[in-house]
């Protein structure tokens, strides 16, 4: 009797074990197609201050030193460029803060420089506003976000007429320097 109960525990055993290695492979499956989901979607494209996820026809390109050489200057040009002109278009200043203003007081030249104007206001710990730019890179609308230390100040400048991708690149934004995560942290 012992014998028969020590075989059937065997067995019963043996039969439970291909059933939890049965679960293994259908938790494996969903973690693979967690991958294959994640995967679908764009790699970020690393810059030297920034990283994005860039819509399939979006290309960018940044530079340090931009305009006086001053290593603190930079400017990264994100777009998806068409036959003629840019289509869409993101483009992240870093620049010095000689002044030390505050980034309401910045975005409030800013918007003196522009066509059209919106008000400034807060959002998301950005001043923000819209307006026409001068400088004709993109045609249409463009909104203005600043962020300032007292060392530095951020202006990120978005122009997306047809709704693009501008917003999505700027939201898969990720700093990699320290000075752009003091600038772009997120609330």
């Amino acid at each position: 009797m012992k014998r028969l109960s020590f075989l059937c525990l065997a067995l019963l055993l043996c039969l439970a074990v291909p059933a939890v290695a049965a679960d293994k492979p259908a938790e494996k499956q969903t973690r693979t197609e967690k991958q294959a989901h994640k995967d679908r979607l764009p790699p970020a494209t690393a810059f030297e201050r920034f990283s994005a996820v860039l819509p399939q026809g979006w290309s960018g390109e940044d530079q340090s030193g931009f305009s006086s050489g001053n290593n603190q200057e930079y400017m990264l040009s994100i777009g998806k460029k068409g036959d003629k002109a840019f289509e869409a278009q993101l483009t992240l200043f870093i620049l010095p803060n000689e002044r030390r203003q505050s980034a309401a007081d910045i975005a409030g030249q800013l918007a003196q420089m522009q066509d059209h104007p919106g008000p400034v206001t807060e959002k998301d710990g950005f001043q923000c506003f819209t307006g026409e730019p001068r400088s004709k890179i993109s045609s249409g609308e463009a909104l203005t976000r600043v962020r300032a230390t007292p060392d530095l100040m951020l202006i990120i400048v978005s122009q997306d007429p047809r709704n693009l991708g501008a917003e999505k690149v700027f939201q898969s934004l990720v700093p990699l320097t320290p000075d752009a995560k003091k600038l772009l942290e997120r609330p």
